[in-house]
C-alpha cells in the first residue's frame, strides 16, 4: 500500500507534469504563430500576395485578436488591389488595437483613393492625436485643408510638423509651398524656402525661393537661386 510519503511525491510529480505542459503548450503554439508570420512576410517580400493573405488568413483563424495580422494582410489586400478587403481589415486591426497610429494613415489612404475625403481627414486627425507631430498625417491633413480653402488649418499642420521635426527640412519646404502656391506669401515662403535649403538643399529648393523671390520683387535674389 503506498505511504502518504509516496503519494506526496506522486502528487508533487504529477504537478510538475501538469506545469510543464501548460508552459511548454502556448509556448509551441505561439512558435506555430510566429512561423505563420514569418512564412507569410517572406511571401509578402516575394509579392506573392496570394499565399500571405491565405498565411495570414490561417494566422487570424488560430488567434483572431491578433491586430497585427489584420494589419499585415490590409497590407497585402492593398498592394493586390483589393482596397474594399484592405480597408475591412485596417478597420478590424484599429478595433483591436485603436492606438496603431499607422492603421489610420493607412486606411486614410485608401478613403482618400477612394475620394472618402472626410473619412480620411478622420483618421489623419485620429493618427496625429495618437502620435502627435506624425508628419505623415499632419502633410495628408494639410493637403486636405488646402483643398477645402481652409488656408489657417493648413498652416497649423506644416507649423505642427515642424515643431515635432524642426530639422527635418520636410517640413519647411512643405509650409514654404503652400505659402508661394496658396497664400502667395512670398516673405514667408523665402524663410521657410532659406531654412529648408540650410538643412537639406536641393535644386527644386532653390528653384522654389528664386520663384517666391521674384515674387517679392527681388530680382537679384532670384536671378541667383
Amino acid at each position: 500500500m503506498p505511504t502518504n510519503n509516496h503519494r506526496s511525491l506522486a502528487n508533487a510529480a504529477l504537478y510538475a507534469m501538469l506545469l510543464l505542459a501548460a508552459i511548454t503548450l502556448p509556448a509551441r503554439a505561439q512558435d506555430a504563430l510566429d512561423r505563420l508570420d514569418m512564412q507569410a512576410h517572406a511571401a509578402y517580400d516575394a509579392q506573392n500576395y496570394v499565399d500571405a493573405i491565405k498565411l495570414w488568413s490561417e494566422l487570424i483563424k488560430q488567434d483572431p485578436k491578433n491586430s497585427g495580422a489584420f494589419f499585415n494582410r490590409a497590407t497585402a489586400y492593398e498592394d493586390s488591389n483589393q482596397p474594399d478587403k484592405a480597408i475591412a481589415d485596417f478597420s478590424e486591426a484599429i478595433r483591436l488595437d485603436p492606438g496603431d497610429p499607422q492603421a489610420h494613415i493607412r486606411r486614410g489612404h485608401l478613403y482618400d483613393a477612394a475620394d472618402r475625403k472626410d473619412d480620411a481627414a478622420a483618421d489623419y486627425t485620429e493618427a496625429a492625436r495618437i502620435h502627435p507631430g506624425d508628419a505623415e498625417a499632419l502633410d495628408w491633413l494639410a493637403d486636405y485643408h488646402a483643398g477645402r480653402g481652409e488656408n489657417e488649418k493648413a498652416v497649423a499642420d506644416y507649423t505642427a510638423i515642424i515643431q515635432a521635426h524642426p530639422n527635418d527640412a520636410a517640413g519647411y519646404y512643405g509650409r514654404g509651398t503652400f505659402y508661394l502656391d496658396h497664400e502667395r506669401d512670398f516673405a514667408s515662403a523665402v524663410t521657410d524656402f532659406t531654412q529648408g535649403i540650410k538643412l537639406m538643399p536641393r535644386p527644386d529648393g532653390y528653384c522654389a525661393r528664386g520663384l517666391a523671390y521674384l515674387g517679392k520683387g527681388d530680382f537679384e535674389n532670384a536671378l541667383a537661386d
